[in-house]
C-alpha cells in the first residue's frame, strides 16, 4: 500500500491514517520511556509533566483537525496511547485511574482537545 507524507501527517489511500498512528506511538513510546528514566524526586515530576507537554502532546494535537475524520478506533487508540505514554513518563502503574492522570498533567480528555482545536481552527478560517 502506498502512502504519503503531507505537513508531517502520513495518509494512506483508504484514509485510515494507520501509518500515522503507527509511527506516532513509536515515536511518543520512545519519548515517554527516556522521560520515565528521570528521578520521580519532589520537584522533578513538574519538570517530567512540563516535558510531556513540550515532547509528548504535539505528536497527538498536530493533526487535531483531521480528528473529525477519524474513526472511533482511531480515536480510541490515541487516548490509550496518550495515557500509557503519561504513565511510562510518570512511572505509574499502567492500571492507573486515567481520569486522576489527566487532571494530574493538567490536560483533559484528548478527544476533547482535538474538537477543541478543530473548532478553532475552522472558526479562523471563515
Amino acid at each position: 500500500m502506498q502512502t504519503y507524507k503531507y505537513l508531517g501527517v502520513i495518509i494512506d489511500p483508504s484514509l485510515s491514517f494507520n501509518a500515522h498512528i503507527q509511527q506516532t506511538l513509536s515515536k511518543v513510546i520512545s519519548i515517554s520511556k527516556n522521560i520515565g528514566k528521570i528521578s520521580n524526586k519532589q520537584g522533578l515530576v513538574k519538570l517530567k509533566i512540563d516535558m510531556i507537554n513540550c515532547y509528548i502532546l504535539p505528536h497527538f494535537f498536530y493533526p487535531a483537525c483531521l480528528f473529525p475524520f477519524f474513526n472511533k478506533n482511531t480515536i480510541f487508540r490515541l487516548k490509550r496511547a496518550y495515557t500509557k505514554s503519561i504513565k511510562f513518563a510518570l512511572n505509574l502503574p499502567l492500571n492507573t485511574n486515567n481520569s486522576l492522570l489527566l487532571n494530574a498533567t493538567g490536560n483533559s480528555d484528548i478527544c476533547q482537545l482535538g474538537q477543541r482545536l478543530f473548532l478553532d481552527t475552522a472558526m479562523r478560517l471563515t
